[in-house]
């Protein structure tokens, strides 16, 4: 499982289970793939987990909801 941690120019930068950050060019991976996006990987390339992506994404909204209540 790697994260795209951010899009820089041609490439995103991901992060690995390591927590690594790896540069991938963006043509390796799937059209519309954005910052936050889990990627999985297979002999056909990367390819977008959409439902680790959103209970990721779901857990991050749930964090700033209970730091903005302080």
């Amino acid at each position: 499982m790697w994260i795209v941690d951010r899009i820089e120019g041609e490439f995103a930068l991901c992060e690995t289970e390591d927590r690594e950050i790896k540069p991938v060019p963006l043509k390796a991976l799937p059209a519309g793939v954005l910052e936050g996006d889990v990627l999985q990987t297979g002999p056909e390339g990367f390819w977008i987990d959409r439902e680790e992506t959103a209970k990721r994404r779901e857990k991050i909204a749930n964090r700033v909801k209970r730091l903005q209540k302080r």
